[in-house]
């Protein structure tokens, strides 16, 4: 009695050994770097029709998708730290499993910001009308140890709600990337007549480029503007 149950188990055993067996495929996919410098975000995408991808970072689960098709096939993670680092992706398609793997390179941290421009926002981000005049943008800088003050005189001839660029540029030399950075940012109209326009205080630039490579924004709870600037962060 004893051996025929032996027997059963084993055959069982075999059985599902074998239903578990699957096909392995690669599989390419597009790594897109959104910036020359770190921090940096790095967008994949996988072309197809999938139901189900994983996406890995440095062997870290970032994003199990499974769910309506295409909505999974791009993914973004970001990169503190600059070096070489992998991205995976897994998916399905069948009884076939497809794996890809691609090691990047992040670039070096940014050691310079470039201000070019800026834009005048209302609290959901429309853009706001600027009159004809003659306006200041007040830039103070400050890590902890370096103090840094920039002034540039814009002459608006018309009204626009545009970006505003500046003809002299203002770059400021991020020495120390670990210390904690302050801007405070002053638009203010001194033709023909004098008027504040905008002024923020303690705008921490500490990983401002995570969130885009070319805008910076930050906010006036007082007077509920935005102001964007268009920035370029350099090596």
């Amino acid at each position: 009695m004893k051996k025929h149950i032996l027997i059963i188990v084993l055959f069982l055993g075999g059985t599902l050994s074998c239903s578990n067996k699957f096909d392995i495929e690669s599989v390419d996919f597009k790594v897109t770097l959104l910036d020359d410098v770190s921090p940096v975000k790095v967008r994949c995408s996988i072309e197809g029709n999938w139901k189900y991808v994983r996406w890995d970072a440095d062997g870290g689960l970032n994003v199990d998708y499974e769910g309506n098709t295409f909505e999974g096939n791009t993914f973004e993670h970001l990169f503190i730290s600059p070096g070489t680092h992998t991205i995976e992706v897994s998916t399905w398609k069948g009884d076939t499993k497809y794996i890809g793997e691609k090691e990047i390179t992040i670039p070096a941290r940014a050691t310079k910001l470039k201000i070019e421009g800026f834009q005048l926002h209302d609290i959901d981000i429309n853009p706001l009308s600027l009159a004809q005049g003659t306006y200041v943008l007040e830039i103070d800088y400050y890590n902890g140890e370096i103090y840094d003050y920039h002034s540039r005189t814009v002459v608006i001839s018309h009204t626009s709600s545009g970006v505003i660029l500046l003809n002299d540029l203002i770059t400021l030399n991020i020495t120390d990337y670990n210390s904690n950075y302050y801007l405070i940012v002053r638009l203010k109209r001194i033709e023909p007549d004098a008027v504040d326009i905008f002024k923020r205080s303690n705008w921490s630039l500490e990983g401002a480029n995570i969130d885009s490579p070319e805008i910076l924004r930050t906010k006036n709870i007082d007077n509920k503007k935005y102001l964007s600037l268009v920035v370029d962060w350099m090596p």
